[in-house]
């Protein structure tokens, strides 16, 4: 399945990657193409 993420960066410039269809399914990297890697681990 295809879910949307929103990665947004957060004040300590750690970029934060959602699911907000998968509640809880939040993950974070040092780059957007991380924290986007890592939640698709989920």
């Amino acid at each position: 399945m295809r879910y949307r993420v929103l990665i947004e960066q957060d004040e300590d410039g750690i970029h934060v990657a959602e699911a907000s269809a998968l509640p809880g399914c939040i993950s974070q990297g040092n780059a957007g193409n991380q924290a986007l890697a890592n939640v698709g681990e989920w």
